[in-house]
């Protein structure tokens, strides 16, 4: 059985990374709320790291790049990343590199959404009372792969918002009482209606259409 919390999830983007070092520790004590983050941009991570905020972190929502520059800030590196290179790993290659990086991320945020491009999504949980979801054994890490659902006659626009509106549909889906498993796709069909679209957040008539009723 999957078990979600219920609560309402306050969103960071770290392209505003000095108000997000301010106001995650307000979010986290005031509000009492699990505070997830949407990095969008690798090389502002380090920002981040400079102020203690990124420990009041319930969830985060990277990429890969961003999955490695979470991982090399946590451990105190500098990395500096290729983001020209065209080389697409195997899904095999892909998921053993996730769960090696965020098996040491998730001691220190309790939640990683990461987003796996043609993929899909992998959601790596550490199931213990600070965590979002119950996915497994208590205090037992978990690895939980939701594919992509684009087809191969799918047209992609663009990539920009994409990452947002998967965030946005699975957080409605949890808002609203849906099962994990249906919040992702929930999720993955607002990313999907994103990329085929050439604005970042497609209108609400789009939008609404994917929302079960």
């Amino acid at each position: 059985m999957v078990v979600v919390s219920r609560l309402r999830f306050p969103i960071e983007d770290s392209k505003h990374t000095r108000l997000l070092a301010s106001l995650s520790p307000v979010l986290a004590d005031i509000l009492s709320q699990r505070v997830w983050f949407e990095p969008t941009d690798a090389n502002l991570l380090p920002k981040l790291f400079s102020s203690g905020s990124w420990r009041h972190l319930t969830i985060a929502s990277p990429n890969m790049n961003e999955l490695r520059m979470l991982h090399a800030c946590i451990q105190g590196r500098s990395l500096s990343l290729d983001t020209k290179s065209s080389v697409e790993s195997s899904l095999e290659e892909t998921v053993a590199e996730v769960e090696c990086l965020a098996s040491s991320v998730l001691a220190h945020i309790p939640c990683l959404v990461v987003t796996l491009g043609r993929h899909g999504v992998l959601l790596c949980n550490r199931n213990d009372a600070a965590s979002p979801f119950t996915l497994h054994h208590a205090n037992e890490i978990s690895f939980v792969r939701f594919p992509s659902l684009k087809q191969p006659d799918d047209k992609i626009v663009s990539v920009s918002g994409a990452g947002d509106c998967l965030a946005a549909g699975v957080m409605h889906g949890i808002s609203v009482g849906l099962p994990v498993e249906d919040s992702f796709h929930l999720g993955l069909r607002a990313a999907l209606c994103s990329l085929k679209s050439n604005v970042a957040v497609p209108n609400n008539s789009e939008m609404k259409s994917i929302v079960p009723r």
